[in-house]
């Protein structure tokens, strides 16, 4: 029974992690064919759901045991539901263009270094940082989609101002973890390569 459950827990958080990137295209439809003035909170409470739903298919991934598809649609798909939005919202002058951009570029690395590091065995956990860009892009796109935006018409790119200096730290940090997996994985290299030699050498003598 226990299998079972986490079995539908893991299609279940799945099934949200693909829910979410797809709502990205909705939401994106819904800040271009809108203006601030015309966005209420119910938008920006829909808009808060599908965020609620990153924590909730996190649980239920976790519960079941996390998989590498799992982690992989999960990490896809809060892409998938931040950028189009943002691309949106800087085409339309409420952000500015460097925050997609930036977040583009770093997501772009840092998907390269992940599966580097995951062809050679190693694993790349989300880091703090990570977790936080991700919470200040989310709650930029739930301030656009409310009242909020043209209450306070610059709060969203303050926001992702934000956001955008945790991309860069974050971006940063998986450098720095890169590297030392990658000075870690040629000392392990030169040990293997030393016992070798050290090996043929005995069976020489």
């Amino acid at each position: 029974m226990s299998e079972i459950s986490k079995q539908v827990a893991r299609v279940g958080a799945n099934s949200l992690s693909i829910g979410r990137g797809v709502a990205g295209l909705w939401l994106a439809h819904e800040l271009r064919t809108t203006q601030p003035k015309d966005r209420d909170w119910v938008m920006a409470s829909k808009v808060a759901s599908l965020v609620i739903t990153d924590t909730i298919d996190g649980k239920m991934g976790r519960y079941a045991n996390p998989s590498r598809l799992g982690s992989w649609l999960d990490q896809m798909s809060d892409k998938a539901f931040v950028l189009p939005p943002m691309i949106t919202l800087a085409n339309k002058g409420e952000i500015a263009d460097y925050h997609w951009q930036v977040k583009l570029g770093r997501d772009i690395g840092v998907t390269a270094l992940r599966s580097v590091v995951h062809l050679n065995g190693g694993s790349t956990a989300a880091e703090t940082l990570g977790k936080m860009k991700a919470t200040a892009e989310m709650t930029g796109l739930v301030v656009a989609s409310s009242p909020l935006a043209i209450e306070y018409p610059e709060l969203s790119n303050k926001v992702f101002e934000s956001a955008t200096i945790l991309n860069l730290a974050s971006g940063a940090q998986y450098m720095q973890a890169f590297g030392s997996f990658t000075l870690a994985a040629l000392r392990e290299q030169n040990q293997e390569q030393a016992s070798l030699k050290l090996a043929k050498q005995l069976n020489a003598a």
